[in-house]
This record gives C-alpha cells, sequence and structure tokens, in this order.
C-alpha cells in the first residue's frame, strides 16, 4: 500500500490547448502533476519501493477543502469544481510509470473517494491518495475461460 498527501490547490485536468494538431498540457497543470509524481515517488523510495506496481490495483482519493464561510449552515460535500473525475485524471496521469506502469491497471477507487470540506483542511486544500494492490483473482461472479468456447451450453427448446 502506498499512502501520501499533497498539500495546496487541487486542479481538475484541463483540456490540452494549442493550434494546429500541436497540443500540450497547460503549465499550470504539468506543475501539478509533477508535485503529484515527485510526493508519490518520495514515499515510495522511504518505503522502500522501487518500482510501479503491477497488476489489478485501487486507488482511493480524498480532496479536502477548508469550510466555506461560516456559521451553522457547514456542508460536507463540495460539489462544485473541480470535478472528482477530473481530479482523478489528474493523478492517474501523474502516476503513470511511477506507481503503476498504466493507469489501466487502476480496477476499481475506494470507498472513501470523495470531495469534502473539512475543518481540519489547510487553506488551500489537501489530497490524500491511497494506492492499492488487489488480489490477482477474478471478480466474484467472473466467468473464467474463453466465454465463446467454454460458455454456458445451449438447452434450446423441447
Amino acid at each position: 500500500m502506498i499512502f501520501f498527501t499533497v498539500e495546496g490547490p487541487i486542479l481538475g485536468w484541463m483540456r490540452p490547448a494549442g493550434k494546429r494538431g500541436h497540443r500540450y498540457d497547460p503549465a499550470e497543470q504539468v506543475a501539478y502533476k509533477e508535485l503529484i509524481a515527485w510526493t508519490c515517488k518520495k514515499t515510495m523510495l522511504e518505503r522502500q519501493i522501487f518500482d510501479p506496481l503491477l497488476g489489478p490495483l485501487e486507488l482511493t482519493v480524498r480532496a479536502s477543502w477548508p469550510y466555506p464561510g461560516t456559521g451553522k449552515d457547514r456542508i460536507t460535500y463540495k460539489t462544485s469544481k473541480p470535478d472528482l473525475d477530473n481530479i482523478i485524471k489528474n493523478i492517474k496521469d501523474a502516476l503513470n510509470r511511477i506507481a503503476w506502469r498504466d493507469d489501466s491497471q487502476v480496477a476499481q477507487y475506494g470507498e472513501g473517494t470523495r470531495k469534502v470540506f473539512d475543518p481540519l483542511t489547510p487553506a488551500n486544500g489537501l489530497l490524500a491518495i491511497t494506492i492499492r494492490r488487489l488480489p490477482d483473482g477474478p471478480p466474484a461472479g467472473a466467468v473464467q475461460g474463453n466465454a465463446r468456447e467454454d460458455g454456458p451450453e445451449s438447452k434450446g427448446r423441447d
């Protein structure tokens, strides 16, 4: 398991910019991905994990912001931008070839994946990221083998 936090503004994925087919990530997004990658790499080295994880993985993301304003009407979940899926896109892109070989290895998101307001969050926000290796066995209810060749026998009508 790898767990690390990134303090600071939380950015969602931004569409690549450019003209005439030359696309590039905005500089702010490149720096943000580098910060996430560097923090993960540092954590992995501290735990003596030197290579990207293999096999199916679970990614859990908790994006936290300090409570907006004051008063009794404190809300728990943040429903404004950036979208949770765009936050996750940036994280998955940043961790390619660092935490995993390819982001397609992320087979599921953890139960705690969410955007919240939290009174203990630093002023700019906080990302808490957990990567956990999943068992290699097939998911519950999965059909093993080649479904075309080994599928259920057709009973037909009598």
